[in-house]
């Protein structure tokens, strides 16, 4: 195989691969924070949106800045989150997870 077959493989492979969003749970203490960080990680740039759960709930079904399709949304320092942010981080995490049959969102906690 030569150096052109490579670099093809590695370009098919990086277009299968689902993009990843990423929360940083070490960026925020409280929920206002964590609504800071949904603008920097999955929105489009000066997009408005109410700023309470149902809001990010709907963000969660795209066009908002989020991946069309098979995505992951990785959240590293979740303990961080859970700990400051207590039941509201349970009530984020199933927000998430419950997308319905249709949902393409992979949830990975760090």
């Amino acid at each position: 195989m030569g150096t052109g077959d490579a670099c093809l493989g590695a370009n098919l492979l990086e277009k299968s691969m689902k993009p990843i969003r990423t929360i940083d749970g070490s960026r925020f203490t409280d929920i206002e924070g964590f609504y800071d960080e949904v603008e920097r990680v999955l929105l489009d740039e000066n997009t408005a949106w109410g700023r309470n759960l149902d809001a990010f709930h709907d963000i969660l079904h795209g066009g908002w800045g989020t991946p069309a399709g098979n995505w992951s949304l990785r959240w590293i320092s979740s303990g961080v989150s859970k700990n400051h942010l207590g039941e509201t981080f349970s009530t984020l995490v199933e927000i998430i997870s419950d997308r319905g049959p249709d949902s393409e969102i992979e949830l990975v906690l760090d």
